[in-house]
């Protein structure tokens, strides 16, 4: 006799499955809206079967994070510069999270979430291409840290300018800029002159850390 259509059974389940699911819906919807009931509603399931695979919401958050940086890729860095590898590692870094922003602006404001996600092969690579920058430890420490954190402002920044008006923004500042702020005046009238997102563009803040780490080593 044929087996009744219905829910599908729990084997067909996996953690892959489970996460890959759960990633659609915080892209879609934001973490505030996530749980473990919409998770298996979606899935079609029962949300005990879920709980066997990740016990809970942090458990799933933390298999995304590693979902992610398993994805991200770096190109070959074998004879790279150190400059060059921390270009690339940058912009893998990037490239992975961005696509994601609904679950990385959460991760920024959780330190657990970012010390799990600091744990990645492509952050070997970066700390390795700052030692062999001629950084000492701490120094690797603190560029570490400061390129990481551009990289999560250069994030919140773009995903501001979504929900903004660069037109109206210029034009605030414009006639909020009177001749008592000569220095922003400039920076505005530059502003004007060439496309937003050159002005801040991702590589151009890079250039200015790359440069610091420079004069560290000299």
């Amino acid at each position: 006799m044929a087996r009744k259509a219905g829910r599908p059974r729990q084997e067909a389940l996996s953690r892959e499955k489970i996460l890959e699911a759960a990633l659609s819906l915080i892209d879609a919807h934001g973490v505030e809206a996530f749980s473990m009931r919409r998770l298996a509603a979606a899935l079609e399931v029962d949300p005990m079967a879920i709980y066997h695979y990740l016990p809970n919401k942090e458990a799933i958050l933390r298999g995304l994070i590693e979902l992610i940086f398993a994805n991200l890729h770096v190109p070959p860095t074998e004879n790279a510069s150190w400059e060059e590898t921390v270009r690339a590692c940058a912009h893998a870094y990037y490239d992975a999270v961005r696509a994601h922003p609904q679950l990385i602006i959460y991760v920024v404001g959780d330190v657990d979430l970012v010390m799990h996600a600091a744990l990645s092969a492509n952050n070997e690579q970066l700390y390795a291409a700052l030692f062999n920058a001629g950084l000492d430890a701490r120094q690797v420490f603190y560029a570490v840290s400061l390129i990481i954190d551009y990289l999560h402002g250069c994030l919140l920044g773009e995903s501001a300018m979504q929900n903004s008006d660069p037109t109206s923004m210029l034009q605030h500042f414009e006639q909020s800029t009177t001749d008592q702020y000569p220095a922003i005046r400039r920076v505005v009238e530059a502003i004007q002159q060439e496309p937003i997102s050159d002005v801040f563009g991702f590589d151009i803040g890079l250039n200015i850390i790359l440069a610091g780490i420079k004069t560290l080593v000299k």
